[in-house]
């Protein structure tokens, strides 16, 4: 993300907030310097403080200090939801982990490099 915004006077590594306006954040990749639960929690904390969502699409946040909108839109989730269609040389299951989460199908492929 830094390429995006390094135009900007400050720019922090989070969960370093300081006197920021805005958090930018890809919560789909490793969550260093944090741990995934510990993430998750300074976010919420940050939402019920002084920052709300300016956007939210497909596992990126925009928080912005000042913001009212404090939930989290459907799109937001996409990152995680599965395709529409087939994965091409997928197989369907119906595996399900609790009441919350279901594994619908998986396919296993390889990089241009065989990996």
């Amino acid at each position: 993300l830094n390429p995006h915004v390094s135009g900007r006077e400050t720019v922090y590594i989070y969960p370093r907030v300081d006197d920021a306006d805005m958090v930018f954040l890809d919560v789909t990749g490793p969550a260093w310097p944090q741990h995934p639960s510990d993430l998750r929690q300074s976010v919420e904390e940050l939402l019920a403080g002084d920052f709300g969502i300016a956007a939210a699409d497909d596992g990126y946040l925009l928080l912005q200090r000042g913001a009212a909108q404090k939930t989290l839109p459907p799109g937001f989730f996409t990152a995680w939801q599965a395709p529409a269609e087939p994965l091409p040389g997928g197989l369907s299951t119906d595996i399900r982990f609790g009441d919350e989460l279901a594994l619908r199908g998986y396919a296993v492929g390889t990089d241009r490099y065989g990996e």
